[in-house]
């Protein structure tokens, strides 16, 4: 079928010619569709009515698959031009002709910058849904296929003819019978068409006399009156380009287990984004039968989009594009953008793991097991949840069994039983109860407690009261930045295993050296001796030459013909060891150089390292911690108080009091040494 053109495999398609037919068209297919066309014409095979019908049909197929062609739809939405599309298509077919695994389009397009990741969803979402609609549309209904479940009873006229209805009565058919009259006339056919009530849509005189004298139709029906099929109105659609229901039952995790926690990636966009598109109601058309009465189309309702905050209409009015960055929805119908993610209860089962590119907004609890993670983070409380969030987190009410992570200020009420890690500062009105908590900001409980914990701050603890009677005594660390701690012995560790790694590869690059010095000094003995053999061997034969020049006819000495044998040896074994060691010598300068290119990587590697932990070191000494903490009420005996350089367990209670760790000016210190000092 490829051999033929489309319309060609269209007519086999709808069965318009019998198998002779099609076999005698086909043959003059030369591979120009226009000369085929004036063929099926010429011939008075096919009608140009059939042909036109034909072309119809083929500009629609070819019109569908460029419609779903990923870069035709990209194009379509505004995602990239038409240059960017050749460009990558290029790219795209040089891989082919290279004979690599072309890549997707889409990913093309994402490696190249030119989408994002969400701008490739949309378009694969939009070939899906077309792909769907183009699945349920019924295939065209043309009587001319004959299919019998649509044609009446044939009714017997004159002359050897029959006349056979469709059951939509908007083709009638003319069929030759055995006794058919080849001497039967056109205004006789005419004349009973109009007896039968039949007005509307009857060929030209000419067609029916080509009917009347044409082998075509011995057997093949003849179309001798078609009326206007009516078009059936087209209800508006909305295609959503964003998950309108977008929680899963589950997910896979890496064992292969079932996660019931993961429900699935929330929809997020970005401004500019298409988010939903309208496909105009197509207005009902009505027909006309071959009797000239009106056959009614069927109606068609309109649909209007509805849109809320966040959203906007599009200047043709069939688009809604987003007015700013943020979370999809359909609320109570309408489109909306909420640039926050917002949960109406929970974290749970229901909701699954959130994580989100922005702030996330959470009416109640988040979870035990549950994760969150986004930007600015608020929530009512956490119950064994998890946060990990690139802002701020604000609790309305506290942390129980929390685990949670903020490059920016942390606020609750109470913070029980948790792990707490904040570059900003922890604020807490009532009390931090058997946590531990690291700050690179302040620590402050101004009107709480801090009881049975370790708090480490690098800018201090303002606290009311530290310990009970009953409870475990509390560890307070001030001035330590534990983070930069941590990422200056992660560097450390670093530095030391690329170094390492590096000082090994320059002993192996040295050791390759050393051995490609003995095999170059081998190519260049070997070179010698077979330059030397081959010099005495020429040597030799010229000798011999000379001599028979002169005729002197002697026979060549045993000694020389054994000298001249050997000097052979030694030249076809030079030989060999030159190509041996030539080859030795390219693969050790390849490896020596793979080497040369790691070790520079590597270099350039422990160069940023170390310029790295040069920056931190700086920014430690530009940004230094305070040793400080501030107690409006009582700090409790035995009360862990460690500074930079010095650490103190308190004998005693003590109220109302400023810890500072100071220089030691004491008799007898050393300059560099330190204590913990208590002032009231």
């Amino acid at each position: 079928m490829d051999k033929y053109p489309l319309i060609g495999k269209l007519i086999i398609k709808n069965k318009f010619l019998l198998k002779e037919d099609i076999d005698q068209a086909l043959s003059a297919w030369s591979g120009n569709e226009e000369e085929f066309v004036n063929y099926l014409i010429s011939t008075r095979l096919i009608s140009s009515e059939k042909i036109k019908s034909l072309q119809l049909e083929a500009k629609k197929l070819k019109a569908r698959d460029d419609k779903l062609k990923f870069g035709n739809i990209a194009v379509s939405k505004g995602f990239i031009d038409k240059t960017n599309l050749d460009f990558v298509l290029e790219e795209q077919e040089n891989d082919m002709l290279d004979g690599r695994q072309p890549k997707l389009l889409g990913d093309m397009l994402i490696e190249a910058g030119m989408i994002t990741p969400q701008q490739r969803d949309l378009v694969l979402e939009s070939q899906k849904k077309f792909l769907q609609e183009a699945s349920r549309l019924p295939a065209d209904e043309d009587a001319s296929s004959l299919k019998e479940s649509l044609l009446l009873e044939p009714i017997s006229l004159y002359s050897g003819l029959n006349l056979q209805l469709s059951g939509d009565f908007l083709s009638a058919y003319l069929i030759k019978t055995e006794k058919f009259n080849t001497n039967c006339r056109i205004e006789g056919i005419k004349a009973i068409l109009t007896a039968k009530g039949i007005t509307f849509g009857i060929v030209t005189d000419e067609m029916i006399k080509s009917f009347i004298k044409s082998a075509v139709f011995k057997k093949k029906p003849f179309r001798v009156a078609k009326g206007i099929k009516p078009v059936h109105g087209e209800d508006a659609k909305i295609a959503y380009y964003f998950d309108t229901g977008h929680l899963k039952a589950g997910d896979v995790n890496n064992e292969g287990q079932i996660d019931f926690k993961d429900r699935g990636r929330i929809p997020q966009i970005d401004k500019g984004m298409v988010l939903a598109e309208k496909t105009p109601m197509v207005d009902p058309v009505n027909g006309k039968n071959i009797y000239g009465e009106t056959v009614y189309a069927r109606s068609a309702e309109n649909i209007d989009f509805k849109i809320g905050k966040g959203a906007v209409l599009s200047e043709n009015g069939l688009q809604v594009l987003a007015s700013v960055k943020g979370h999809p929805i359909k609320k109570g119908g309408e489109i909306v953008v909420q640039e926050e993610y917002i949960i109406n209860g929970d974290v749970g089962y229901e909701t699954g793991h959130i994580d989100y590119d922005g702030d996330i907004n959470i009416k109640g609890c988040i979870n035990s097991g549950f994760k969150v993670k986004g930007d600015n983070i608020s929530v009512y409380e956490i119950d064994d949840g998890i946060i990990d969030a690139n802002g701020n987190v604000k609790i309305a009410s506290g942390i129980n069994n929390g685990e949670i992570k903020a490059l920016g200020n942390l606020s609750a009420k109470f913070i029980h039983k948790s792990h707490i890690s904040c570059m900003g500062d922890v604020s807490v009105n009532n009390e931090i109860l058997d946590a531990i908590v690291r700050t690179r900001g302040k620590c402050i409980v101004d009107t709480g407690k801090i009881i049975s914990s370790e708090i480490i701050s690098k800018l201090g603890v303002f606290v009311k009261d530290i310990g009970t009677e009953k409870g475990k005594p509390s560890t307070i660390i001030v001035g330590h930045d534990v983070f930069t701690e941590k990422e200056l012995m992660d560097n450390k560790i670093a530095l030391e295993k690329f170094n390492k790694t590096l000082e090994a590869m320059l002993n192996k690059q040295g050791e390759k050296k050393e051995k490609n010095k003995t095999i170059q000094q081998g190519i260049f003995d070997y070179g010698q001796i077979q330059d030397t053999s081959q010099t005495m061997q020429q040597k030799i034969l010229d000798k011999m030459k000379s001599l028979k020049n002169n005729d002197q006819d002697i026979e060549i000495p045993e000694p020389v013909k054994e000298k001249l044998n050997q000097l052979q040896i030694d030249i076809n074994q030079a030989e060999e060891k030159l190509k041996k060691f030539l080859l030795i010598n390219q693969e050790l300068d390849q490896e020596i150089k793979d080497l040369g290119y790691k070790i520079g990587k590597h270099k350039l590697k422990i160069k940023n390292l170390e310029f790295e932990r040069e920056s931190l070191i700086k920014w430690e000494e530009k940004n230094p911690g305070k040793s400080i903490v501030n107690a409006s009420g009582i700090i409790m005996a035995k009360t862990i108080i460690q500074g930079k350089h010095s650490k103190r367990m308190l004998d005693k209670e003590v109220k109302n009091v400023q810890v500072k760790e100071l220089r030691d000016t004491s008799l007898g210190a050393g300059p560099e040494e330190y204590k913990i000092e208590i002032i009231n």
